[in-house]
């Protein structure tokens, strides 16, 4: 790809984890958002807690980039979809530069496919020359790869930086483009599906305070002119969101349906409870012509009128499970919808929320009640039961049943099923993978752990659409 051709963009790649890459991401979209250049956010891999970062800092979206959800040729469609009306794309990488779960799924991979220069983040706590050589190390691993620069975190002090900026500029290594001191007021909270959600954070000011952080203290410092030759100014300039109050509602991907066309309505659970869906899968149903509605299982007394559908993305309902037990006339109103046939889907989190609740580990007690539409409950782990990525089939027929083919997914959760699905007369299984079963399905009802791309296979977001609008006309509206 000639010089001329080349796309506009970067890669932000780390080491390992932990190196501060979301930090630094976040540093770039805001700093190159203040220099009027409209940015689309993307994030490597299939983590849904990173992109709500992104989206804290520029206004919109941004999706996922993984080869294994995507052949080559669509996730290249992703990217340039994605920055068709943008200055350039800014991607967070995942783990370090070189890990992936599966083959081609590493950030090098996908920097390497787009062809997009790559900015490094090395966490340099008590490194002063030494940094040079994990700088080489990656070049001679992957001479290819185009280094735009670096970003150093968790640097001590502005010597700290000089001594680091100093070592960089030796042998012809690329630059330091700036540095991340350690700052406690930077440090993101974590629990154990990753970072501490924006919506969470943004109810008790933290997040107006780290983004001020940003704004004042490092983005000042980073080299714009070295950085920004990657982008395209475009008119008119992008509109930077203030410091404070939650993220829209997955980053305003409904604000551009128009909703007199309109086929069916699917309500979106969408709370501190439930916040993990991909962009890309609401996106598509939008464009099918699906009304997204969105509703707190948390705060609302009843749904929204008028539904076809339900879904519950993932999420943490075993944080917040008193208030989700608590609130009685939000589960009646779920149950109530369930009599009327129409689908409700639960992903994960979502699931959980479909059976009797969460039990204590020791001596089984029900801890709180759920909605209870299946019939088994779950009890939290102390360690991750599984992670990974799945593909999976329908099997059967009914409401969700693909007319062909695979639709692929990921999997990570601590908690697990009290008692096997399978065992329940009144359940089936709700996918096949590798010939086990995944889930359970019960009806109209149907649950698994799996946080499913539905891009992966555009027949599972027409199936799921053409049973909303069978919802629509068989079911019996409920009171």
């Amino acid at each position: 790809m000639a010089m001329s051709d080349r796309r506009n963009g970067l890669v932000v790649a780390g080491l390992s984890s932990g190196s501060g890459k979301t930090v630094a991401t976040m540093a770039l979209l805001r700093g190159l958002s203040s220099r009027g250049l409209d940015v689309a956010p993307m994030k490597c891999g299939p983590d849904f807690i990173d992109p709500r970062f992104h989206e804290a800092c520029v206004s919109g979206p941004s999706f996922n980039l993984d080869r294994y959800f995507l052949s080559e040729e669509g996730l290249i469609k992703r990217y340039e979809t994605s920055i068709s009306e943008k200055s350039g794309g800014v991607i967070e990488g995942v783990m370090g530069i070189f890990d992936g779960e599966t083959k081609g799924t590493s950030t090098a991979d996908i920097a390497r496919t787009l062809d997009l220069p790559v900015i490094l983040v090395i966490n340099s706590k008590g490194l002063a020359e030494t940094i040079k050589a994990l700088v080489k190390g990656v070049m001679v691993h992957a001479p290819g790869l185009r280094i735009l620069g670096v970003i150093a975190t968790f640097t001590g002090s502005k010597r700290h930086g000089d001594i680091l900026r100093e070592a960089l500029g030796k042998d012809g290594l690329p630059p330091l483009l700036g540095t991340i001191e350690r700052n406690v007021a930077l440090e993101l909270p974590e629990r154990h599906l990753g970072l501490v959600g924006v919506k969470e954070l943004s109810l008790n000011g933290f997040l107006e305070r780290f983004m001020d952080t940003i704004d004042s203290e490092i983005v000042p410092g980073f080299s714009w002119e070295l950085i920004e030759q990657h982008f395209q100014k475009r008119d008119p300039k992008p509109e930077i969101p203030q410091n404070s109050g939650p993220v829209p509602f997955w980053g305003g991907i409904h604000r551009g349906h128009n909703l007199q066309t309109a086929k069916v309505r699917l309500g979106i659970a969408w709370d501190r409870a439930f916040s993990f869906y991909y962009p890309e899968n609401l996106e598509m149903l939008s464009e099918l012509g699906v009304d997204l509605v969105p509703f707190s299982p948390m705060e609302d007394s009843s749904l929204p009128e008028d539904l076809d559908g339900l879904l519950f993305g993932g999420g943490y309902p075993e944080l917040y499970a008193e208030e989700l037990s608590g609130n009685q006339a939000m589960k009646e109103s779920v149950r109530s919808f369930s009599r009327t046939g129409a689908p409700i889907v639960g992903e994960c989190g979502g699931f959980l929320y479909l059976t009797r609740g969460p039990r204590n580990r020791q001596d089984g007690e029900l801890l709180h009640e759920f909605t209870g539409l299946f019939p088994t409950s779950f009890v939290m782990g102390e360690k991750l039961r599984r992670l990974g990525y799945a593909e999976v089939s329908h099997p059967g027929s009914g409401p969700f049943a693909m007319a062909s083919g695979f639709v692929r997914g990921h999997i990570f959760h601590y908690s697990f099923l009290l008692n096997d699905p399978s065992e329940e007369a009144s359940t089936s299984p709700a996918f096949l993978k590798s010939g086990e079963n995944e889930g359970m399905k019960m009806g109209n009802v149907m649950g698994s752990y799996l946080h499913l791309y539905f891009p992966s296979n555009p027949e599972y977001a027409r199936s799921l659409v053409a049973s909303l609008a069978r919802s629509q006309v068989n079911k019996v509206r409920f009171l």
